[in-house]
């Protein structure tokens, strides 16, 4: 009886491994259609500096490493301490046909040196 019992746990726990290693690899899978756009670089300025109180041109270049298309609308926000979104955003729409880049330019107003944090995001925000 004891052999049956233990057979039947191992059985389980091999089972238990098999459904971890797979959803691991489903997540491992996830992201890859999740993120369809990376960005490349960021130059702030001319110069790649942030002088405060104007608004400068912020170049990213953005590029698509999947198989799909990606047209959707980008925005720009500036981000607090905490990182709650802050002010008015800016949006751009961006097309990137399969295994493309393209430079895309945003026109941010700096505030302060401080004030340094910022995100891009698409899809659903």
């Amino acid at each position: 009886m004891k052999y049956l019992f233990d057979t039947m746990k191992s059985a389980s726990i091999s089972c238990r491994q098999m459904l971890l290693t797979g959803c691991a690899g489903m997540l491992l899978l996830l992201p890859g259609t999740l993120y369809a756009m990376d960005i490349e670089e960021a130059i702030w300025g001319f110069t790649n500096q942030r002088p405060t109180g104007q608004c400068i041109p912020l170049s990213l270049l953005l590029s698509n490493n999947t198989p799909e298309t990606f047209d959707e609308l980008v925005q720009l926000n500036r981000l607090q301490y905490n990182g709650t979104k802050v002010g008015a955003p800016l949006y751009r729409r961006v097309f990137l046909a399969p295994y493309t880049s393209q430079w895309v330019q945003f026109y941010p107003y700096i505030i302060d040196k401080q004030q340094e944090n910022w995100s891009l995001n698409w899809g659903a925000w």
